[in-house]
């Protein structure tokens, strides 16, 4: 069963996330051009991923190493051409200019989770997870613990996860859908059907969206079911309560190492996102 995610990286915009290293560089370092009079501009990559050029913005970390902001324009040019694993690197070093980098280590977990290296996936989200700055990065954190507990083989526990996903924001129909699925797997029906019925509340056309085995396995829940008890739905308890949770928020897919705000994604493909296919089979 095929879910489909769709992750940005460093977006520069109208909201920006970060917590990025210390020592921020001017303008006139983080923008001043190449040789070949191209330039490692984050704005102009955003619009069009690839655009500065790896050699650049290459250049430029060289020549500046203790720039946050480079680091993150040049771990979106790798990652733009599918070199998640040298991404992943240039978001090491803006680790190592600031280990408590919530941003940084939630790319790092993306760029690890693309590469479907799901322990180390799972690390760098854990350690993510105390330092989330807001309820929507709650959501998201543990949305992706749930998938890489999963691939770990921890199907009771990723449940868990996906179930406060969804009870951070119950309008994420995919945190309710994976819910479903697992405890289908489980020989739980009733839960998971439950689960499913929350999905549909959040989407009335998500199985539309979605595999045909998905709504044969919802089907095939509903028939057995029987006198199972369905899911009492709580918070979990394994993020720590804020004052409010923002209704309606949804994953966070893009954070920005250099400001400290999120960007939810929109136009994916303009904007270099990418596509994660996460199976559960």
């Amino acid at each position: 069963m095929v879910f489909t995610r769709l992750i940005a990286l460093c977006l520069m915009g109208a909201a920006l996330i970060s917590g990025c290293a210390s020592a921020r560089p001017a303008a006139s370092v983080t923008f001043s051009p190449d040789a070949a009079g191209r330039r490692c501009d984050m704005q102009s990559t955003m619009r069009r991923p690839g655009a500065p050029g790896l050699a650049a913005c290459r250049a430029a970390v060289l020549a500046h190493p203790d720039s946050a902001l480079l680091h993150e324009a040049l771990a979106l040019e790798l990652a733009a051409r599918g070199l998640f694993n040298s991404a992943g690197d240039q978001y090491n070093e803006i680790l190592r200019l600031d280990p408590h980098n919530f941003p940084a280590l939630y790319n790092l977990g993306l760029m690890l989770e693309l590469q479907r290296r799901w322990a180390e996936s799972l690390a760098s989200f854990e350690q993510a997870l105390p330092l989330t700055p807001d309820a929507r990065s709650d959501q998201s954190v543990a949305w992706h613990i749930g998938v890489t507990r999963y691939h770990l083989g921890y199907e009771e526990e990723a449940l868990r996860w996906f179930r406060e996903a969804g009870a951070l924001d119950s309008t994420d129909a995919s945190a309710w859908s994976y819910a479903g699925v697992i405890a289908a797997r489980l020989g739980r029906h009733a839960e998971a059907v439950s689960y499913w019925t929350r999905a549909l509340k959040a989407d009335p056309d998500f199985f539309q969206r979605r595999p045909t085995t998905e709504k044969l396995a919802y089907d095939g829940s509903r028939r057995v079911a029987g006198k199972q008890p369905p899911a009492v739905v709580t918070r979990m308890g394994l993020v720590r309560p804020r004052e409010r949770v923002i209704p309606g928020t949804q994953r966070s897919s893009s954070l920005d190492t250099s400001t400290g705000q999120t960007e939810r994604l929109s136009g994916a493909r303009a904007t270099g996102a990418f596509r994660s296919q996460q199976q559960l089979a």
